[in-house]
């Protein structure tokens, strides 16, 4: 009896090895189940993902384009930026993106409104406060740089001025120290940046516009950003809208005949696309930096690149710079 028991405990003893063993394959397979999951789950970013936003640039273009009704008596440049700007913030109550925080959008396109200054707005951007006071008196310097200079109010981004530089490297400064971009999105904006300037002067067109999207979203795919990524947004979302408008503009059929010079339409809106993508970015810095978020960044973009592009549009465009 004794040996029986004996050979039982024994018995037992060397099955003891095989549970622990089997414990833990449980243990690990369970583990890289929960790791396969993730990785399923953190998802690759898609430039496709933001086209909605390219979407909805064009839509707001074509809204006022056809609707706004211009005050052709109005001498006040203050009171023609607040109408097209109650214009478009009325738009926007209608669109499902900015739905989810109106309020948001509101301010976004409070903050934004000068941008349809298309001159000034260049001269922001690039210049430095000398040389845009060259062009305005100092009451109208006083209500522009309020914004542009970014004071130090409750709702307003810091911007800590860099001598002889404008707001779009600054702005794109303070966006990397605030994460909404990183190290990469900083380069490649800053490198778009110098060709805006170009696109600005009509040096170059659309065209080369569009081949340096196409070579930005080439670069920021080798990124792998994913959807838990912290960065890499506001450069996929300049690319979508910087696409859409050159559609947009293309597509127009008052941009496709030849001027008298003989220089193409893709030469002579390549400084209204560049209206566009430069509002997309530094109003995307300026929604990313004030709301923390990225879909505060996203409405930054797409604000910023409207009221840009609609300083620029036809009949609008000539309005504001009679004004100004």
């Amino acid at each position: 009896m004794r040996e029986i028991l004996k050979q039982n405990k024994m018995k037992n003893l060397k099955q003891i090895p095989i549970l622990v063993t089997l414990i833990i394959s449980l243990l690990l397979f369970t583990n890289c189940n929960n790791d396969d999951q993730s990785i399923k789950e953190d998802k690759l970013l898609q430039i496709s993902q933001f086209k909605e936003l390219g979407e909805i640039h064009n839509a707001f273009l074509d809204n006022t384009n056809k609707k706004f009704k211009i005050e052709s008596e109005e001498k006040s440049l203050s009171k023609a930026i607040n109408s097209i700007n109650d214009f478009n913030t009325d738009y926007a109550k209608n669109v499902d993106y900015f739905k989810e925080n109106n309020s948001q959008s509101t301010n976004i396109f409070n903050a934004s409104k000068y941008f349809v200054i298309s001159k000034g707005f260049e001269q922001y951007l690039f210049k430095d406060k000398e040389a845009l006071s060259k062009r305005m008196t100092e009451k109208d310097l006083v209500t522009y740089s309020s914004y542009f200079d970014f004071s130090a109010t409750s709702n307003r981004v810091q911007l800590k001025k860099t001598e002889n530089e404008g707001a779009y490297n600054n702005l794109l400064f303070e966006a990397k120290n605030n994460g909404v971009i990183d190290d990469f999105e900083y380069k490649e904006l800053i490198s778009l940046g110098e060709l805006i300037k170009k696109n600005f002067s009509g040096i170059v067109g659309a065209d080369e516009l569009r081949n340096q999207l196409d070579m930005m979203e080439k670069r920021w795919s080798n990124m792998k950003y994913t959807e838990n990524s912290k960065a890499g947004r506001l450069t996929a979302q300049t690319i979508a809208i910087g696409r859409a408008s050159l559609d947009f503009w293309e597509e127009n059929e008052v941009f496709s005949r030849e001027n008298v010079n003989g220089r193409s339409q893709k030469v002579l809106i390549a400084p209204i696309i560049a209206n566009d993508i430069a509002g997309a970015v530094v109003g995307g810095a300026i929604g990313g930096i004030k709301s923390g978020s990225w879909k505060g960044a996203g409405e930054g973009a797409l604000i910023g690149a409207v009221v840009a592009s609609t300083g620029v549009i036809g009949r609008l465009g000539k309005w504001i710079s009679k004004l100004w």
